[in-house]
């Protein structure tokens, strides 16, 4: 007796057609999973080009702006450092200068040695270089960023300090054997009185 070719023994009579119907769902589900990914790249594609990139909504939420009235993403160019008014409303002027090479290491070693010989030693250097005068040294750190502070009369209004200090930053940076000058704002007092 021969048997039709899905009869026999182990087999079910229909059995190909629902592995085949098993197989063709399977393959549906891969597709529309694939597809459904697909779009949901696309969409998060869409809605980046639409707004802003992950790191402006960082700043957007954790900014403020540099000076009144002006936004993240704008950007103004302050000589030596970004600041506003409300960043040297009030304490000492306080500027960090890294001397160049050698110059950085030598202050520093002469700091750590004797630090009011030190603090003569500089006011002797601003006495004859023009750019630092109206500073003094109130530390130098050990990596060779000297603080220098204002010694003379600040502006009562943030907004004049900030002028003073841009002007400073600006004088500072010009001159040589400087690396880079930029206002302490986080600075106190620390220089005897």
């Amino acid at each position: 007796m021969s048997g039709s070719p899905q009869s026999g023994p182990g087999r079910r009579p229909g059995g190909e057609s629902v592995a085949l119907v098993t197989l063709a769902a399977a393959a549906y589900i891969g597709f529309a999973a694939v597809m459904m990914l697909d779009d949901s790249g696309r969409a998060q594609a869409e809605a980046r080009a639409d707004g802003p990139s992950g790191a402006v909504q960082v700043a957007q939420a954790t900014s403020r702006p540099t000076r009144p009235g002006v936004g993240v993403g704008e950007i103004i160019p302050v000589p030596g450092a970004d600041v506003d008014a409300a960043d040297v409303a009030s304490g000492p002027l306080q500027f960090l200068v890294k001397f160049e090479g050698d110059q950085a290491m030598a202050w520093r070693d002469r700091y750590l040695a004797d630090p009011d010989e030190c603090r003569d030693a500089f006011r002797e250097f601003a006495r004859t270089h023009a750019a630092f005068a109206g500073l003094r040294l109130a530390r130098v750190s050990y990596s060779g960023v000297a603080t220098l502070e204002y010694a003379g009369p600040a502006p009562a209004t943030p907004e004049g300090r900030l002028e003073m200090t841009d002007g400073i930053v600006r004088r500072l940076s010009a001159a040589e054997g400087v690396d880079y000058a930029e206002p302490n704002l986080i600075g106190r007092t620390e220089t005897p009185q």
